[in-house]
């Protein structure tokens, strides 16, 4: 792992004012959601959501290759569609790109979604 990549990751994963404890905990609660893919390329998304009866509204969450961005990947009207989830580096909140409603981790924007 590079410098640069340890310092986009973190971007990802920020602020890193909680405790060691809690900031590890969140993290190994994040990588164990199913719809988180971690650094999974648009095209491997695209694979994995394009299989077939995969129903309207399935996605995924993997990190954007924009900053500390994320990418929602999900399925709609038989197509695949991404769309950013904006996050700014080393912040708690994040939005749909274009929306108005923020929320304080992903867990509640996956929630949101349901």
């Amino acid at each position: 792992v590079t410098v640069d990549s340890f310092g986009r990751i973190l971007g990802f994963l920020g602020p890193l004012r909680k405790t060691k404890r809690k900031w590890i905990n969140w993290i190994t609660s994040l990588m164990a959601q199913p719809w988180f893919w971690g650094d999974c390329s648009g095209n491997l998304a695209q694979s994995k959501l394009m299989v077939p009866n995969v129903p309207n509204g399935a996605f995924l969450i993997r990190f954007s290759r924009m900053d500390a961005n994320f990418t929602l990947s999900y399925v709609h009207g038989g197509r695949v569609w991404h769309t950013r989830i904006v996050h700014a580096y080393g912040s708690a909140s994040f939005m749909l790109e274009g929306g108005k409603t923020e929320y304080s981790s992903l867990g509640a924007f996956v929630d949101a979604l349901k």
